[in-house]
């Protein structure tokens, strides 16, 4: 099935384990999540995300504080990233960019070109996009963000929403691993809100872009990534798997509007149902 709106919340450095290229980028044993986890002995609690499947993703190495679910309500798969030099905003451009007509653009501009209403809010607004026709808010707080994903949801202005949380971004972020669980805590809380609120033509696509050593923001880390897909009209869910670059993310919006293969990645829209 497709859908009629489509909001992305992109947690930023939100690394869920190694990935298998790990020992190429000096992260064998990353694990940012757990690292998390571990700075919160009994604090840390993500109801709604591990209604959505968190601690699914982690039956091979599971969280203190997280636990499966046996009948999850949303989509939850792993995404690795692909791009080689594994640099800040590397993860972004492989998420959304793709090569037309001889030159590369972003998913972004490609659907405003064709007349799809974009937003995006998010601290990097000068690099995500450059057409006048996407609508671009810069944010500086998560709240500012997730205040305005609630807003679009009830207003319904566009057709492709992307949602940057700051905090949780490496070029932003000096918080702790503790201090970074509490950010997690509140955001679940709000997604809770958020997930209640939306329409059954609504989906939500919940992933990050990069990782970095909760305890040490200059170290940039190599891990799998989360990702979560949530629509009310969409009953139960299941695992997607691991996808083997971000791309897949980008092939995925593309092709619920209409423009398949059009970049580099596999959809994972059919398996959406």
């Amino acid at each position: 099935m497709t859908f009629r709106r489509v909001f992305v919340i992109d947690l930023g450095a939100m690394g869920i384990g190694e990935s298998p290229d790990a020992n190429r980028f000096d992260s064998v044993g990353a694990d940012s999540l757990g690292q998390i986890d571990n700075a919160m002995p009994d604090r840390l609690t993500l109801p709604t995300l591990t209604q959505l499947g968190l601690g699914n993703l982690r039956h091979k190495n599971p969280l203190k504080h997280v636990t499966e679910v046996e009948k999850p309500l949303g989509f939850f798969g792993q995404i690795r990233p692909a791009n080689e030099n594994n640099a800040f905003a590397s993860g972004i451009r492989e998420s959304w960019d793709l090569t037309s007509e001889g030159r590369t653009t972003s998913a972004f501009d490609y659907l405003a070109i064709r007349h799809e209403q974009v937003l995006l809010a998010s601290p990097l607004i000068s690099y995500l996009s450059n057409q006048a026709s996407t609508k671009r808010l810069l944010v500086h707080r998560n709240q500012e963000a997730l205040q305005l994903l609630a807003a679009e949801i009830g207003e319904g202005n566009y057709r492709l929403s992307y949602f940057q949380l700051p905090e949780f971004q490496q070029d932003y972020n000096t918080a702790t691993a503790a201090e970074l669980g509490d950010l997690l805590m509140v955001f679940d809380s709000q997604l809770e809100l958020i997930m209640q609120v939306m329409k059954r033509s609504d989906l939500l696509l919940i992933t990050a872009n990069h990782s970095v050593n909760p305890e040490n923001p200059d170290q940039m880390t190599r891990e799998y990534l989360p990702l979560f897909a949530y629509s009310p009209a969409l009953k139960g869910g299941k695992a997607l798997g691991i996808k083997k670059s971000l791309s897949d993310l980008g092939a995925t919006v593309l092709e619920n509007f209409d423009f398949a293969g059009l970049g580099p990645g596999t959809s994972f829209l059919s398996e959406l149902k």
